[in-house]
């Protein structure tokens, strides 16, 4: 049964509780993490397809290998992982469960294991216990299963931002997507995101600014899509702003991750996606330009990538210049420009660093977190 978002989205493989008692014993059962639970969510909508569902073995080393799933470039293995003990009878159905909260269930099909130190160098390119994502993958236990699998409507999110994000083919013609371009950010918006969304908008009419929910969350989510509206006020033409979220599992995998997101984007009616420095990189293991990089090896049909230098700020005349125009700037020497750095802003934000904080984000985003009493990071 499928249950209606609105007419290019729909929600597959709906079941109701009572019927999942009916198929399942109330013994077998696998618990997820919340990475299993995004997962669940995004391939209910097609967020992830071509991929419909999580990958058995023979999918899991085309993807790891060969960036390949069946025809389309595909950059990451979506693997299902149960944190609970069980014994698996193939062709068995399992409830799935997060939190001890029923999911739906799934019928279980295939159970492997995978070469974690080959899987690791492939992915990550490391082996190295300092990247999150390897430290993650060498702590899960080595089980992983596949099959079709049945959910609850409550399991889609109700929020609205969300929600808006699955109407963007609808609410947008198929030339204005075209002249349109995506920007996604874990973070709030400093001056350099600022300045990359204003150049993005001397080339595209719209920017569609994606916010990303993890199951480990840089910032509170409802103050990031705050200071996004309280930006959104200051500038002259409001329509140009359009802010949805989605939710993604922690994958710290730098270029392939990248391309993951532009994946998720094209199916969600995007046309241009802005790929930036270090795009969903990690300290320092991947090259400032990786994530460019890979989508000149691999392609996405009907799909195209924007990319964007490094912003600096210069510290005498404070403008702010790409990497590659720093010459520009005929009055200032060029080691007085410093990268502005989200990790920095975010340091310094929890250090009540305010006054420092004025080069590097606008006044009113400062006035929000000065006065919001209860917050977190």
């Amino acid at each position: 049964r499928k249950e209606k978002i609105n007419n290019k989205f729909k929600i597959k493989n709906i079941i109701k509780k009572k019927q999942i008692f009916k198929i399942c014993s109330r013994k077998n059962f696998i618990e997820i993490d919340k990475n299993n639970l995004f997962d669940i969510i995004n391939f209910s909508l097609g967020l992830y397809k071509p991929l419909k569902t999580f990958c058995d073995k023979k999918n899991f080393l085309s993807i790891t290998n060969h960036f390949k799933y069946k025809n389309n470039a595909y950059p990451v293995p979506i693997l299902l992982n149960p944190i609970n003990k069980f014994i698996f009878k193939k062709n068995e159905n399992y409830i799935l469960k997060f939190q001890k909260r029923i999911l739906g269930y799934i019928e279980l099909k295939s159970f492997f294991k995978i070469n974690v130190s080959k899987t690791l160098k492939k992915i990550y390119k490391t082996t190295s216990d300092n990247h999150p994502g390897v430290k993650s993958l060498k702590n899960r236990k080595n089980i992983y299963v596949s099959g079709n699998f049945y959910i609850l409507n409550e399991v889609i999110p109700n929020n609205n931002y969300f929600k808006n994000a699955l109407k963007i083919k609808i609410k947008n013609k198929k030339k204005i997507l075209k002249k349109s371009v995506a920007f996604s950010t874990r973070n709030i918006c400093h001056f350099g995101h600022k300045f990359i969304q204003n150049h993005l908008l001397e080339k595209f009419k719209k920017l569609f600014i994606f916010i990303i929910e993890t199951p480990k969350n840089k910032y509170n989510q409802n103050h990031i899509f705050k200071t996004y509206e309280i930006l959104k006020t200051i500038d002259k033409d409001k329509k140009r702003y359009n802010f949805y979220k989605i939710f993604l599992p922690l994958l710290y995998a730098g270029p392939r991750e990248a391309f993951f997101q532009a994946i998720i984007l094209k199916n969600l009616g995007i046309k241009n996606f802005s790929i930036g420095r270090d795009h969903a990189g990690i300290k320092k293991f991947y090259g400032k330009y990786d994530s460019q990089k890979i989508f000149e090896k691999f392609k996405i049909k009907n799909f195209k990538i924007f990319k964007t230098k490094e912003p600096f700020l210069c510290r005498i005349c404070k403008k702010i210049f790409f990497e590659n125009k720093l010459k520009k700037c005929g009055n200032c020497n060029l080691k007085n420009y410093e990268s502005i750095n989200g990790h920095d802003v975010k340091k310094s934000l929890k250090l009540k660093k305010y006054n420092y904080l004025l080069k590097y984000i606008d006044y009113k985003i400062i006035n929000f977190f000065i006065n919001k009493i209860l917050w977190y990071f």
